[in-house]
């Protein structure tokens, strides 16, 4: 069994955390977790009373000394080393031939190709960052993956991976001369809870950059609007795809039905018939879910919409670890 280390306790390792604890097949173990706040009580706080990620209130999992005990993961019982502090100073570093990095801190990820070390052989960014070896959206280009010369890795970001699903399919079938996106995006319910949030606020997204180099997008092609809304929930995701075929609206709904039946986005990019709010997806396994019955087109241009599990993003990158290991260990 491959050994991961994990560091950030947030939103990202939480779900990341969940992905591996609930997969009876997976091929590592997370035998250390580290965050640069949080200590070993606060981690099994976290466990106990989150509200989005709820596997671990009635399991059972104590603490003995700093060590976090899961006894009823789907591998058997584990322990696991708790620590905090900076990334660095993790005393576990090369140990595990894993590295998930999930704390969000930019400091650590200039620290990234020192923390390669040892018997570790990759690590693995929750975030889209500048000095990743490589960008691996699962289910899009993560085949890419090599080796010997991808060692730090950014999985893409919870706009990213539906984002670029959805265009990429479209761009194939149809041709796309430009694409608008809209996104609306929650935030924690602790941070509303500290009144962090009292108004709309609109940001870069990750999407706008990492979307048009993937998917070969020249400048302007591709626009994304990001705003952070004050609310606990299920995000959102509005699509405007000028294609340079002659479409039909009976054309885009057919193609979205077929292609979510396809192993590339089985999982990924679900389809629901019509809209029943949100919240149905707070727990959604798929980081997309589109909704068929308000799909529009008018003219080359088609609008459609899904709502996002930005809380679930962890899955995608327990997904391409897997993939990972299982490639490593082929070789």
């Amino acid at each position: 069994m491959v050994v991961a280390g994990l560091n950030g306790f947030g939103r990202f390792g939480l779900g990341l955390f969940q992905a591996w604890y609930q997969d009876k097949n997976s091929p590592y173990d997370i035998s250390f977790i580290h965050d640069p706040i949080l200590g070993p009580n606060e981690v099994l706080s976290i466990l106990k009373n989150d509200p989005i990620v709820r596997s671990f209130s009635d399991q059972g999992v104590f603490l003995e000394n700093d060590d976090l005990i899961l006894p009823n993961a789907a591998n058997g019982s584990k322990r696991i080393r708790c620590s905090t502090g900076m990334l660095e100073a993790a005393e576990w570093l090369g140990e595990p031939e894993i590295l998930f990095e999930c704390s969000g801190r930019r400091e650590n990820h200039q620290y990234l190709n020192n923390a390669v070390q040892g018997k570790t052989f990759a690590a693995l960014v929750g975030a889209t960052i500048e000095n990743a070896d490589t960008e691996l959206i699962f289910g899009l280009n993560h085949r890419s993956y090599q080796a010997d010369i991808h060692k730090v890795i950014s999985f893409g970001s919870c706009t990213v991976i539906p984002g670029t699903h959805v265009v990429s399919a479209m761009k194939e079938k149809f041709g796309v001369k430009s694409c608008l996106v809209n996104i609306l995006h929650s935030v924690p319910r602790w941070q509303l809870e500290e009144g962090r949030w009292n108004s709309l606020q609109r940001k870069e997204c990750s999407l706008e950059a990492v979307g048009s180099r993937i998917l070969n997008f020249e400048e302007e092609e591709l626009k994304v609007n990001y705003t952070y809304a004050p609310y606990w929930g299920v995000s959102l995701m509005d699509f405007c795809v000028e294609t340079t075929a002659q479409i039909s609206r009976s054309d885009v709904v057919a193609f979205l039905k077929e292609k979510a039946l396809c192993e590339e986005w089985r999982g990924i990019v679900g389809i629901v018939g019509e809209d029943i709010g949100g919240q149905a997806f707070q727990h959604s396994k798929e980081s997309i879910n589109l909704v068929i019955d308000e799909v529009d087109v008018r003219g080359s241009r088609a609008y459609f919409f899904g709502y996002f599990n930005n809380e679930g993003s962890g899955i995608r990158l327990h997904d391409l670890c897997c993939f990972l290991v299982e490639k490593n260990s082929d070789s």
